[in-house]
């Protein structure tokens, strides 16, 4: 019966770690060649003294193995330097949907960024996992779990760790040379770390319409890579952004926007996608989307698709505008009539030329930029990238009326706690009340307002009703 529990143990653990692969974990030698880069000069070498298999330094933790490599870091070298080692040869199909999640556990005397690599050469490779950093290092001459999210699939060989990634001197920061010791590199779907709980996803908060200036956008590369991506070219996480505004010039003067990498060997169809958390509803009063767009290369058209689980609108294709390059314009996208409808997921495509071929046309891969993607009912193109979402129109309209007390006047529209704020017209909340179940009506004080007076309600689930109101 031992015997029998025992096998039944072993079996649960090997179906647990079947779809593991393992790196390297230091117990036998290195199966090819293995070095240094960056500690002694510029250029890679098998230097063997720098970095060796060595005994493990504290046998403790979450690391009790004999074994563990041994990275002598010079106070001399580079900042960036790393240690080099080649391994039986493995492939992995990751992708922002489908992740893979790299571990390697480290013991160092100082706190610092850890970088990895994995590629299957060391100079222009085919498959590579580009650099992954970490700055979750927080224990000290202690074993601890770095995990690192791979959303490539190749072949890899060769591994590069950089396990003291800081952009300074080191002879500036280190008193003498230390000893770093990393081990158990290992390849799996679990993205905690060895030896921790695991943590709460937060919830995702990307929104329709979006300016990409706040910290909860449609574009979310540390917990929500499947929202979001390119397609028609070789994915990589770096083909859609947000970053800096390359020109806070024209109609957009905004901090940050979205920048899509168009491949110079990508479909002449490729794009990108982004599911917010909120559905698009498109009807006669809801029905232009904008996008403002900027680029540094001849104007093309541009094609924006709305989908759904069983349905979309077709590509909505628009010419582009001369006046784009190098400046912002705002594209607008009439959706059909024929095509109103609720949908959940958005499909740009900023360079949509089938002929010729993005080879043909590009040297090297072109960089779109786009921002304050927005529905609303005015044809007319905007004139500024400043998106609150005040402004535009939802199926849901409230019935709102100036009550004997001068206040706004409020028919709940749903049984629910909702959260009411009145805005003034230039957008700034001069008020805000919460609703409580089983209300019908509601009054929100307008402190001596007057004028234009706009109206959000937002139901607990998430649900948006607007209107607007002159007092």
């Amino acid at each position: 019966m031992k015997k029998l529990t025992f096998l039944i143990f072993a079996l649960i653990a090997f179906t647990l770690h079947a779809g593991e692969i393992v790196i390297s974990n230091f117990e036998t030698n290195f199966v090819g060649k293995w070095g240094t880069n960056g500690n002694i000069g510029n250029t890679p070498d098998e230097n063997h003294d720098n970095f060796m298999i060595a005994d493990n330094p504290s046998k403790t933790g979450i690391n009790t193995s004999d074994k563990v490599g041994k990275f002598h870091r010079l106070k001399s070298g580079n900042w960036w330097a790393l240690a080099w080692f080649d391994y039986n040869s493995f492939e992995i199909t990751a992708s922002l949907s489908q992740p893979k999640y790299l571990h390697i556990s480290v013991y160092k005397p100082l706190a610092s960024t850890v970088c990895v690599q994995i590629k299957d050469k060391m100079v222009s490779p085919t498959s590579n996992s580009g650099e992954m950093k970490s700055d979750k290092q927080t224990k000290i001459n202690e074993w601890q779990d770095l995990v690192y999210k791979i959303t490539v699939s190749g072949t890899f060989t060769m591994m590069e760790v950089k396990p003291d990634f800081v952009n300074s001197p080191p002879v500036g920061r280190l008193e003498n040379d230390i000893d770093i010791y990393f081990d158990n590199i290992v390849i799996n779907d679990d993205p905690t770390p060895l030896g921790e709980e695991p943590e709460p996803l937060p919830e995702f908060k990307g929104k329709h319409p979006e300016g990409f200036e706040g910290v909860n956008t449609l574009i979310d590369p540390i917990f929500y890579g499947e929202r979001f991506g390119s397609f028609g070219q070789t994915g990589a996480v770096t083909d859609l952004t947000v970053v800096d505004n390359p020109a806070k010039v024209g109609i957009n003067t905004t901090n940050k926007v979205a920048k899509f990498v168009r491949k110079v060997a990508g479909n002449w169809w490729a794009g990108v996608f982004m599911i917010p958390l909120n559905q698009i509803v498109v009807n006669e009063v809801n029905k232009y989307f904008h996008v403002m767009v900027y680029r540094e290369s001849d104007p093309a058209p541009l094609s924006l698709k709305l989908e759904n689980s069983t349905a979309n609108t077709g590509d909505i294709v628009v010419q582009g505008n001369v006046a784009g390059t190098y400046d912002w314009v705002d594209y607008i996208f009439e959706v059909p009539a024929e095509k109103y409808g609720t949908y959940d997921k958005i499909a740009f495509m900023p360079d949509f030329v089938q002929a010729p071929a993005p080879s043909e046309r590009y040297f090297e891969d072109a960089l779109i930029y786009f921002d304050a993607i927005e529905l609303n009912n005015n044809p007319a193109p905007r004139t500024s990238a400043v998106i609150s979402g005040l402004l535009t129109p939802f199926v849901q309209q409230l019935k709102i009326w100036k009550d004997a007390t001068g206040n706004v006047g409020i028919e709940l529209p749903v049984n629910d706690e909702c959260t009411i704020d009145v805005f003034n017209a230039i957008g700034q909340r001069i008020s805000s009340k919460r609703s409580t179940m089983n209300e019908s009506t509601i009054s929100v004080p307008l402190n001596n307002l007057e004028g234009i007076v706009l109206v959000r309600l937002t139901t607990s689930s998430g649900s948006v009703y607007t209107s607007k109101i002159c007092m």
